[in-house]
């Protein structure tokens, strides 16, 4: 069903709009808030990272430096060489050096085994689970074998089962570095120091406030050193794939999805061995503040979608209530009744139209009055062409019947000059708006100048010169020629003396290089010449007719025809010096069939 009230138009155009508008605005708002809830999330979750990174680095480093004190200590020369010249009492005194060491150290707690070997054999036990470990197992371990590998470096092989026979820790984090002679500067043992996972895990502990975010310690290998929690971490598949690229990073994050959840993870790896510390996000606290979005989004577009209707209403009402005035006076009009009405005038846009409707009826009172005139004028015109018309038919009737008796008679100059004033008049009986070819046309006036020769007893001399014979077959209106040479006789040869030459001169225009598609027909002739006074006259329409004029075609009327038919740019031009020529130009486009 088509809408035909403007007014209900408006009101449902505005509220599509609206409606288009306020879910783009809510949708640009959901979307950017939700980009800024995700990357919050993200930039948090990254500074919570780097922080327990941070943190995680320092007890690395604190165990780093614990080792230094077995690394280069002078108290193990003695005890650790191959010559053991060290006696009973010295080796008890540096084992409670060792074990005074450990209690004072603030990493005391997390050290599950300590073990110092010398090459010499010599071995010193410390801690809950080193008592507990045989010194031969752990030799015969590859990562202990790698360890020969780092020279005097700390190393950390990552995680490993813990080789205590008997001990509540399943899994440990060792650290092995070598023990050197501090004057020979030799190997003469090494280190061994079983942590616990709690290292790491209480600084998860310490550090989380939240139940939502878990932390990973991975070593080098992909094995979990510490866990804040239980479960497995790698019982996503996609996570596995992942490994690889976090191994390859120093940092990053990605999300994946499992079981309809997505979860964010953010690692960074630590500088000192390799490891990455990962972080664990379920987005479902995102998914919450995306849930709130929502409603606020839509209880945007509702509000926005009242108040713009209700605008609407309002803006139709007071817009469409000057437009009926406006309908109701243009009624009027198309009634015929022209009289104006000054209350749909205003300063608005509506109330300049309802002036513009009083000045247009006002406008078409004076254009009706206007057109009855020129009907008028045109019916005279027609009524006079009527006339013009039916005259040549019965004057070349009558010269037919006259060329026949001079053919009988034998006056063989009387028929040819009744011929060519028959064909004169054949042709000027037929349409005169039709375009013929421009060697017809010049046919046409070769039967005038004959006429015309006779009767002026050859003292007239007439003149063609066609510069580009192609021109001959281009198309241009019928009967403009013969007019202009008529006035070249009867304006400028009769009223001179001594005047003599009429010529003809065709050729393209030259003047322009953008007009070499013009036409341009000139006729001259040496007469009297004219003024541009008269030179304004004859091309206004305002100069005498002469009584002896062939056809009544004046050159206005030459003119107005080819500016009708082709263009403004085309017409007639005079040139002429009063007391020695005249040349009136004719420009015309070039056309062929």
């Amino acid at each position: 069903m088509k809408i035909k009230k403007l007014k209900n138009k408006i009101i449902l155009y505005f509220i599509f709009v609206t409606i288009i508008l306020s879910l783009s605005v809510s949708f640009f708002y959901y979307y950017t808030t939700s980009n800024i809830y995700q990357k919050n999330t993200l930039k948090t979750a990254i500074n919570d990272l780097g922080y327990i990174k941070n943190n995680v680095e320092e007890h690395i480093s604190m165990a780093n430096k614990f080792t230094d004190w077995f690394y280069f200590n002078s108290n193990f020369n003695n005890i650790l060489g191959e010559d053991n010249l060290a006696s009973a009492r010295a080796e008890l005194k540096l084992y409670k050096q060792i074990k005074l060491y450990i209690t004072n150290s603030s990493l005391e707690n997390y050290i599950s085994s300590l073990l110092v070997i010398g090459n010499n054999g010599k071995v010193f036990k410390f801690a809950g689970d080193g008592s507990m470990i045989d010194v031969k197992d752990v030799e015969l371990e590859t990562w202990f074998k790698n360890q020969s590998q780092n020279s005097n470096s700390v190393y950390w092989p990552g995680l490993i089962e813990n080789p205590a026979q008997i001990s509540s820790y399943k899994n440990i984090i060792p650290v092995i570095r070598p023990i050197f002679d501090t004057i020979l500067y030799k190997r003469i043992g090494w280190l061994f120091i079983g942590f616990k996972k709690s290292l790491i895990t209480d600084i998860y502990v310490n550090n989380s406030n939240s139940d939502f975010k878990k932390y990973y310690t991975i070593d080098h290998q992909h094995n979990i050193l510490a866990a804040d929690e239980n479960k497995l971490f790698f019982n996503n598949k996609n996570l596995k794939l992942k490994l690889t690229e976090m191994s390859n990073q120093d940092k990053g994050h990605f999300i994946l999805k499992n079981k309809g959840i997505e979860t964010l993870y953010v690692y960074q790896k630590l500088a000192q061995n390799n490891w990455t510390i990962v972080e664990k996000l379920p987005m479902t606290i995102l998914a919450e503040q995306n849930k709130v979005l929502k409603h606020t989004s839509l209880l945007i577009f509702f509000i926005s979608l009242l108040l713009t209707s209700l605008f609407t209403i309002y803006l139709s009402y007071n817009l469409t209530e000057p437009l009926k005035k406006i309908i109701r006076q243009v009624n009027q009009i198309s009634l015929g009744v022209f009289d104006q009405n000054k209350h749909i005038e205003g300063q608005d846009e509506l109330g300049i139209l309802g002036a513009k409707i009083n000045s247009m009826s006002e406008s078409i009172k004076i254009l009706m009055k206007k057109i009855v005139e020129e009907e008028e004028k045109k019916r005279k015109f027609e009524l006079k062409a009527l006339q013009n018309q039916i005259n040549p038919h019965f004057l070349y009737n009558t010269l037919n019947s006259i060329k026949w008796m001079a053919i009988v008679h034998g006056n063989d100059g009387i028929k040819r000059m009744i011929v060519a004033l028959g064909r004169l008049l054949r042709n000027l009986s037929v349409d005169t708006n039709k375009e013929i070819k421009l060697k017809e046309e010049l046919a046409i006036l070769d039967d005038y100048i004959y006429i015309q020769e006779i009767r002026y007893n050859g003292k007239i001399k007439f003149e063609k010169e066609i510069k580009q014979a192609e021109l001959l077959n281009a198309q241009i209106l019928k009967f403009i020629l013969q007019p202009l040479v008529e006035n070249a006789i009867f304006h400028g040869i009769e009223a001179k003396e001594k005047a003599d030459l009429v010529k003809v001169i065709i050729s393209r225009d030259e003047s322009n290089n953008k007009e070499k598609n013009r036409l341009e027909i000139k006729v001259f002739d040496n007469g009297v010449g004219m003024s541009e006074d008269i030179q304004s006259k004859i091309l206004n329409n305002t100069a005498a007719k002469h009584k002896n004029s062939l056809n009544g075609i004046g050159l206005y009327n030459v003119n107005q025809r080819i500016k009708i038919n082709y263009g403004a740019e085309y017409g007639l031009k005079i040139n002429s010096k009063p007391g020695e020529f005249t040349e009136i130009i004719i420009r015309l486009p070039i056309k062929f069939l």
